[in-house]
């Protein structure tokens, strides 16, 4: 993903808001929030997604695309449903396969890690020092 930007895709709109939006909706996955990862690593082992990687249901793959699109918690508690039927009935099976992939891309722990263990450093080195601890004060 490119500066952040995400990855982006077109999905067809239906037929009786075809005159307002003509080309479609764009959507758009950018780098996951912990509480998505979280919610969409729920989905997948109640699902057992990995037992099944060769025939994961398109219905369990169109709501992680939806959660991953959301991306926030209002959001999601307002729109997953919606989204993720519109998914279903918009995208093929094959396109679903493909945006589950590249969010089980997104999805990996070491970037979070990483940047949790950056700010853990930058605050120990920023931390104000006195000159002497706690314990040698005694």
């Amino acid at each position: 993903m490119l500066l952040g930007r995400g990855v982006q895709w077109r999905l067809p709109v239906p037929p009786p808001l075809r005159w307002l939006l003509p080309r479609g909706v764009r959507l758009r996955i950018r780098h996951l929030r912990l509480g998505t990862l979280l919610e969409i690593e729920r989905l997948s082992v109640r699902h057992r997604l990995e037992e099944r990687l060769l025939d994961p249901p398109a219905d369990v793959l169109a709501e992680i695309t939806a959660l991953a699109v959301l991306n926030d918690r209002r959001l999601i508690r307002l729109l997953r449903r919606p989204l993720t039927r519109w998914l279903l009935h918009y995208v093929t099976a094959d396109s679903l396969v493909e945006l589950w992939g590249i969010i089980l891309r997104l999805s990996r722990v070491e970037d979070f890690t990483r940047i949790t263990a950056s700010i853990v450093t930058m605050s120990t080195l920023t931390r104000p020092r006195t000159g002497h601890d706690s314990e040698e004060g005694r």
